[in-house]
């Protein structure tokens, strides 16, 4: 909503004003990829013994991209993984650099 106000100098110098509604849109488009490195990775039923002894690793890769053509600068992805015990998460990180629309 946006507020108009008109003045005049003219003969009808009486200020008017008025609102109008213009209607506002985002849209845009994106692509969400994700790689597991190494691909596929077969694991024992078993928990590891020891504190010391050492996890499977895998890595997982994902990556979030605006293509456009509006900006997203307060967009949030979520990602959600089972809470169980033989899974632990280590080295979470967020690329910190910034896309081109201003946003991270």
């Amino acid at each position: 909503e946006v507020k108009v106000k008109v003045r005049s100098e003219g003969t009808n110098s009486a200020e008017k004003e008025t609102v109008l509604t213009i209607p506002v849109s985002l849209r845009t488009e994106v692509k969400f990829s994700g790689v597991s490195i190494p691909g596929l990775k077969t694991m024992s039923r078993e928990l590891p013994s020891h504190e010391k002894e050492e996890w499977s690793h895998l890595s997982h890769l994902y990556i979030l991209h605006n293509l456009g053509p509006s900006p997203m600068p307060h967009s949030q992805l979520t990602l959600s993984v089972p809470s169980i015990e033989w899974l632990k998460l280590i080295n979470v990180q967020k690329d910190p650099r910034q896309t081109k629309d201003g946003s991270s």
